[in-house]
């Protein structure tokens, strides 16, 4: 949300208090946060390190405090680019006018961060999905009359808000993989071989290996009346998911099931020396959801952790150089304290020389970007022209840039 759109949504929230009403927000927002009359915050950490109350009061109360929430709401923002380039080379578009947008000629910076900020229905979104990836799948200019240099691109990639997909058994393990390789390594186990079992043996989705009761889940749902539905741990299996035959096969000491109740950052450790399996761990660490379990429902992330991960995926996806990764919001769901580890994703892609553009609000992305757009003045009809665009510094000179003015503040 754009932090003209957060002044309009707290007017509304004092609106709905001065009411009568009670209001409740989960957000990390921290013009909200400051607006709150009262505050709650949960730490210390995530996961099974979070789950405490670090601290409650007032904004004063809180900013009293050492936690992490307080050194957000005191921290200033500092204008520093994520990389230095010592060249720049550009791609230009030229006469974009996809929905809103009114024919306007930009500039994105290759091998940079780029950020494209403005007010909601000011053509952010337009600029990227009916313009520049249309453009790099047809290899035929869309919505515009021109685009250099995007030919050169050896994958474009959209990363937008939509949630993670995955039926009732997504966990991070199959949502990104390497699950399959995982299970592999089972099967290739002595004891596994000479049960003559595969590795779709060691999946908690096949009929093969899983519990019959619980299907693979490790629960049951117990249906009651006027009330919502009970899960309970599986009688059969006491919630391991799987027949006895494919438990009794370990590797390392654990079984299949005892892996998936392993941390990221345990079962890094614990395949070290399997590259396929510790290079993919490695990217979830990096971006700081180290903390979640292998076997974890991916239905029972937080929308910061399911963003990452969905995040993670892409780039697992593409693991090549020279593309053209886009995020919409990725910050959406992130505490402040949790940015570098995006910043580090960013970091990560744009030395492997591929270019990054951001869709983002988030003050402190914007002020790492290498290049910033920024659209508007205002929102459909009125939104659609360049307001600015160039380096940082000059987007808080601009009389006319909304987002220039918020940062100033």
């Amino acid at each position: 949300m754009h932090p003209s759109d957060t002044e309009k949504l707290n007017k509304v929230i004092d609106q709905i208090v001065a009411e009568g009403n009670t209001v409740v927000t989960v957000e990390h927002n921290p013009e909200i946060i400051r607006q709150a009359n009262y505050i709650l915050e949960m730490g210390p950490e995530a996961g099974m390190n979070g789950g405490k109350i670090t601290a409650s009061g007032s904004i004063r109360e809180i900013k009293s405090r050492q936690t992490e929430t307080a050194k957000m709401l005191s921290e200033k923002l500092i204008i520093k680019p994520l990389i230095s380039l010592s060249e720049k080379n550009w791609i230009q578009i030229n006469k974009a006018s996809a929905f809103n947008l009114k024919g306007i000629d930009v500039s994105i910076l290759k091998q940079g961060l780029n950020v494209i900020t403005g007010v909601s229905g000011s053509g952010k979104t337009s600029l990227v999905r009916d313009v520049l990836v249309p453009t790099f799948l047809n290899q035929e200019p869309v919505n515009c009359s021109q685009i250099d240099e995007l030919e050169n691109f050896q994958f474009v990639n959209w990363i937008n808000k939509s949630s993670v997909a995955g039926n009732s058994q997504s966990t991070p393990a199959t949502f990104t993989g390497v699950f399959d390789h995982i299970r592999k390594v089972f099967a290739k186990t002595a004891s596994a071989k000479a049960q003559n079992l595969s590795s779709s043996d060691f999946s908690f989705n096949s009929k093969s290996g899983q519990c019959p009761v619980c299907k693979g889940h490790g629960y049951t749902s117990i249906k009651l009346d006027f009330v919502s539905d009970v899960d309970a741990v599986c009688n059969i299996c006491n919630g391991q998911r799987y027949l006895p035959f494919v438990l009794d096969i370990k590797f390392n000491g654990l079984n299949i099931n005892e892996v998936l109740n392993l941390s990221i950052d345990e079962s890094a450790n614990f395949f070290a020396e399997y590259n396929k399996i510790s290079s993919i761990l490695e990217v979830l660490s990096t971006i700081g959801l180290g903390y979640i379990k292998l076997g974890q429902a991916t239905s029972t992330l937080s929308g910061g952790e399911a963003q990452r991960l969905k995040i993670a995926k892409a780039i697992l996806s593409n693991q090549t150089t020279s593309g053209l990764i886009i995020f919409d919001e990725p910050s959406r769901g992130l505490h402040p304290t949790d940015l570098p580890y995006l910043t580090n994703l960013f970091k990560l892609l744009l030395k492997n020389k591929n270019t990054v553009v951001v869709i983002e609000h988030n003050s402190r992305i914007i002020c790492l970007a290498n290049h910033v757009i920024d659209l508007g003045s205002g929102s459909g009809e009125y939104g659609g022209e360049l307001i600015y665009q160039g380096e940082v510094d000059g987007l808080l000179s601009s009389e006319k840039s909304l987002t220039g003015n918020y940062l100033n503040k």
